[in-house]
């Protein structure tokens, strides 16, 4: 990885936000993290495109990280390749995103995902697993 500037950490298989849901005062510093990383991202013009409960890693000392930026996209460049435009997971796919052929991920995509995520946190399951 030349010119690519990178973060190693130690990360255990059950450090994602997934984790820690249902555990007593659990979530809400951990979505401000989120929410705060998302705005980061979007203020360089970057959609993450797959928000989601299984893609926010949580350190031992509870600040949450977005992972998994392999759908991410800067914003207003050519749409990627996929199934109508989107890339992401379905269940947290903006409705447009499903509905609209030639839709892209955007900033107001990942507004809804992270409400899906907030679904997740406050239920301590899944989006859309029992809808």
């Amino acid at each position: 990885m030349h010119n690519r500037l990178s973060d190693t950490t130690t990360w255990r298989k059950d450090d994602v936000l997934v984790g820690i849901m249902g555990t007593a005062g659990s979530g809400i510093r951990e979505l401000h993290d989120v929410i705060s990383g998302l705005e980061y991202l979007h203020d360089f013009g970057i959609v993450h495109a797959d928000l989601k409960a299984k893609n926010v890693l949580v350190s031992e000392s509870k600040r949450a990280v977005l992972a998994d930026f392999g759908a991410s996209r800067i914003s207003e460049a050519l749409p990627t390749t996929s199934v109508n435009g989107a890339t992401g997971t379905p269940y947290w796919m903006a409705p447009e995103l499903l509905i609209e052929e030639g839709s892209s991920p955007s900033r107001e995509s990942d507004v809804w995902s992270f409400g899906c995520l907030c679904y997740e946190v406050e239920l301590s399951q899944l989006f859309g697993h029992s809808m």
